[in-house]
């Protein structure tokens, strides 16, 4: 299904990379930023799980923007002034899983798990850390720092004090 909605995105973005060369991508974080390139530079846009990647037409190698979804306010296409947005609320999907407190110093509880799924805990360098079926994670012995919880699809950065 993914790879079903991204062809059609990337069939989309040719279709208007076509339409002119003034036409621009416009990204818009939560922060206030922006990042501009010109749409006739863009092979495609990725959007692995929470990720994002712009390609370049270049060599079709090349990121010019990367980031997580979560950061982002809003992609706009933009040409003679006139904004095309595309809602990030269209591009985020639906996180099941939830865990608090988040930053944590001890136990981590665990939310919207399905029954018997696996919760694996992983360092910010990307070593498995813990897998558990449980619902709590005692984080009270782990080092302070950035971790990634994965349960199924679903992927949260949880920060231990």
């Amino acid at each position: 299904m993914r790879k079903i909605l991204f062809l059609f995105a990337l069939c989309c973005l040719s279709c208007i990379c076509s339409m002119a060369e003034e036409q621009k991508l416009t990204i818009v974080y939560l922060d206030g930023s922006t990042k501009a390139e010109a749409l006739a530079n863009v092979a495609r846009i990725e959007i692995v799980n929470t990720s994002y990647k712009i390609i370049s037409k270049a060599d079709y190698k090349t990121v010019l923007f990367e980031g997580d979804v979560f950061e982002l306010h809003r992609i706009s296409f933009v040409k003679d002034n006139i904004v095309d947005p595309v809602a990030v609320s269209d591009i985020k999907r639906q996180i099941s899983v939830t865990a608090y407190p988040n930053p944590t110093s001890d136990v981590l509880h665990i939310d919207g798990k399905p029954d018997n799924a696996l919760v694996t805990l992983f360092s910010i360098n990307g070593s498995m850390v813990l897998s558990t079926k449980e619902t709590e994670i005692n984080m009270g012995g782990m080092q302070p720092g950035v971790y990634m919880l994965q349960c199924g699809t679903d992927i949260i950065k949880i920060i231990k004090k």
